[in-house]
């Protein structure tokens, strides 16, 4: 199978992430509760990037198979 876009949307997933990152390493938090709210944006991409990838092992486990 063509993982094209699934590439794509680990590809968005990795962008979004590192631009979050930066904001936050260059001190775009101005409260506490900012930090907490990006990192738990930042926890929350990274599961959907290790969701993909287990979703990314299956499908070529089944293509394997075939």
């Amino acid at each position: 199978m063509d993982n094209q876009y699934l590439d794509y949307i680990n590809n968005k997933l990795i962008e979004r992430e590192k631009a979050m990152m930066e904001f936050v390493s260059q001190g775009g938090c101005k409260t506490f509760e900012d930090y907490k709210e990006l990192c738990g944006f930042i926890r929350g991409l990274k599961t959907a990037q290790f969701e993909l990838e287990d979703l990314v092992q299956k499908i070529k486990a089944n293509d394997d198979e075939l």
